[in-house]
């Protein structure tokens, strides 16, 4: 009877195991174009020829969609994250020297500017007793916001650059608090997203 528990829970462990590991893939395919790659602190990314994004001072940002965001979860305010997200980007942004703003009227008339905005692809809260309880993955939370940067200059609109970006967390103290890691979250991507926007 023994031998055969320990063989239950060798193999609920295994597919847990294993779970957590996929895990780290993700995002999958939030970005359409076909030349999206893989680059340092993104997951997926795709920046049309010839554009440096660098060099656009003046950035719109408007307010992530929430209209597929998965998953549905009392637990968390989906349209308070999309405002916190949009703010903590701007913040980033202004950081690194750039004018970003959530009104186009606080941009210079006849400049051009990027206009970023995009999608909470999925914040799920995770379970904070699987992480707990059982660890190795299982319970975790996720952060995946998929964004889209287009160039306005002389009367033309076009899409720039796409990106695919995700975060996730397995462990924390009596199994870390849900909302904070989903906050957490939130802060890297739109950290990681300025800091391609400025350096690429």
């Amino acid at each position: 009877m023994k031998t055969k528990m320990f063989y239950i829970v060798l193999l609920i462990t295994g597919i847990v195991v294993l779970q957590g590991c996929a895990g780290t893939l993700m995002p999958t395919a939030y970005v359409d174009h076909t030349e999206a790659t893989r680059r340092a602190g993104m997951n997926r990314v795709w920046v049309a020829d010839g554009i440096t994004l660098s060099s656009y001072q003046n950035i719109l940002v408007k307010r992530f969609s929430t209209e597929n965001t998965k998953p549905l979860n009392s637990e968390i305010d989906i349209s308070a994250k999309s405002a916190i997200f949009q703010a903590m980007l701007i913040g980033n942004l202004n950081g690194k020297g750039k004018n970003a703003t959530s009104d186009i009227i606080e941009l210079p008339s006849g400049k051009p500017y990027l206009v970023v905005e995009g999608n909470m692809a999925q914040l799920n809260p995770g379970s904070r007793a699987l992480r707990y309880w059982i660890g190795f993955g299982a319970g975790r939370s996720l952060v995946e916001i998929e964004s889209k940067a287009n160039a306005i200059q002389n009367g033309k609109n076009e899409e720039v650059a796409e990106f695919g970006v995700g975060k996730s967390r397995i462990m924390g103290v009596w199994g870390g608090d849900s909302n904070q890691f989903i906050d957490e979250g939130l802060r890297d991507i739109a950290k990681r997203i300025s800091n391609f926007i400025c350096s690429n």
